[in-house]
């Protein structure tokens, strides 16, 4: 069962501190949506960095495989292969970055 979620931008971090089933929220082709400025940013507009779930989270694995980060502007990036991560490092880098999951039919464009 695919998890429905609301239009916009869902924090990550609060759905995994309430145990959703990630197998139900993490699932292939939804993107994870930040906003988060680093040296990689742009520092003169409003960017937003993307990865994208390349691989549904594997419960039994405890891993969910996702892109490298990626933009508008680097599109490419969002087919490449990043490495999986487990539910603690999702966890670890969602309030690091501030993800955010989109909804299932979310379009970059």
């Amino acid at each position: 069962m695919v998890l429905k979620l609301e239009q916009g931008r869902n924090d990550l971090d609060e759905y995994m501190e309430v145990n959703t089933p990630l197998e139900e929220l993490l699932i292939e082709g939804r993107f994870l949506e930040s906003d988060f400025h680093d040296s990689e940013g742009c520092k003169k507009e409003h960017m937003h960095w993307y990865k994208k779930i390349l691989k549904t989270y594997n419960p039994e694995k405890d891993a969910v495989l996702l892109s490298k980060k990626g933009s508008r502007r680097l599109i490419e990036n969002l087919n490449e292969p990043d490495r999986e991560y487990s539910k603690q490092e999702l966890y670890e880098e969602a309030l690091r970055m501030w993800w955010k999951v989109r909804e299932a039919d979310y379009s970059l464009f």
